[in-house]
């Protein structure tokens, strides 16, 4: 979804550093509700009296919050610009 926009914006004349930018301005606050309503349905899991399900649940939480936050804002703007 980041991608797209940032290919979007430099087709349209933007330099490199500006199209991340407006990317990241355009799509960061859906990329950031997605990943909390991510985490907070498999947040459910914990819920569970499966000790299975628990850890399956803890992994997926950490694992979206991880790509939402730090991989989507932070590694890959970098490394873009």
């Amino acid at each position: 979804f980041l991608m797209d926009s940032v290919m979007e914006h430099w087709y349209h004349g933007k330099g490199g550093r500006a199209a991340v930018i407006e990317a990241l301005d355009q799509a960061g606050t859906i990329i950031s509700a997605a990943g909390i309503i991510m985490f907070l349905a498999f947040g459910a899991l914990g819920a569970s009296t499966t000790p299975v399900l628990n850890q399956i649940g803890f992994m997926l939480c950490v694992g979206v919050l991880l790509d939402c936050f730090i991989t989507t804002k932070i590694t890959i703007p970098c490394l873009m610009a």
